[in-house]
């Protein structure tokens, strides 16, 4: 549910974003974020300043590291995976359709089928296990990225970024899981 939630709040940002750099153009677009972003930030100074209760130093962290591998490298994946999806595939799809609109059509459309498939998913995630879950979304989501490579029509390019969105949930809902409950 937590997932929806940024799933919603991000769901019609790419669609105004490729309109906004196609009708007005993307110097309007940049300073359209900007302004955004300067007020995102006012709602942070109603936060309390609390202070941390633990000191990281950096023994704390290496053993941290040793004791957790998996959980280091699985986010840090995680992480590659989320640039490649967010940032590395709109630039693929704006470069190959030359549209900034169909950019925002793409980002809007993983949003959405992602919103749609999270809660199907988190709930096979609670019954099923979370491992072979993990296993089966990143073979296919890799499987994804191969055919990324052979598709050119536009349709296509649609279907397999829903896909990719669908699958993505196989890996990041048990993962989010498997961490958070240890």
């Amino acid at each position: 549910i937590y997932i929806i939630f940024g799933t919603v709040a991000g769901l019609i940002g790419p669609l105004v974003g490729g309109f906004i750099g196609t009708f007005f153009g993307f110097k309007y677009l940049l300073y359209f974020a900007i302004i955004f972003t300067i007020i995102s930030i006012f709602p942070l100074f109603k936060l309390e300043n609390i202070k941390p209760t633990i000191r990281l130093n950096p023994l704390y962290i290496i053993n941290l590291f040793k004791s957790h591998k998996n959980y280091f490298f699985g986010t840090i994946a995680d992480n590659i995976r989320s640039f490649a999806e967010g940032v590395i595939w709109p630039l693929f799809i704006f470069f190959s359709l030359k549209n900034l609109i169909s950019v925002g059509y793409v980002g809007t459309l993983i949003s959405l089928g992602t919103l749609l498939f999270t809660l199907f998913i988190g709930r096979i995630s609670d019954v099923k296990d979370k491992h072979i879950l993990l296993k089966m979304g990143g073979l296919f989501y890799a499987i994804t990225w191969i055919l990324r490579i052979y598709i050119n029509s536009p349709i296509f390019l649609y279907i397999i970024s829903i896909i990719a969105g669908f699958l993505s949930l196989m890996i990041a809902i048990p993962f989010i899981s498997i961490f958070y409950a240890h």
